[in-house]
């Protein structure tokens, strides 16, 4: 279920995942203590945090655009 879940916002999480990433890094490296947090935040934090944000922007951005109602084709 995890994982379908996931599936349903898989190209928002596609588009915003590298974005989020990079950021994780470069706030990371910043840290005076880089070297003890970064693998931490690269494996965990910066995943946790992409998959925060893909969901939210599935929501604002590309859920609205959906076609939910089932196409019953042609009428005669």
């Amino acid at each position: 279920r995890p994982l379908v879940f996931l599936g349903t916002f898989s190209y928002s999480l596609y588009l915003i995942h590298v974005p989020i990433l990079d950021l994780v890094f470069v706030l990371t490296a910043r840290a005076q203590r880089a070297a003890a947090i970064m693998p931490a935040a690269i494996f965990v934090i910066g995943p946790a945090v992409a998959v925060i944000c893909a969901y939210a922007f599935h929501l604002l951005f590309e859920r609205p655009f959906m076609n939910t109602k089932p196409n019953k084709g042609p009428s005669r």
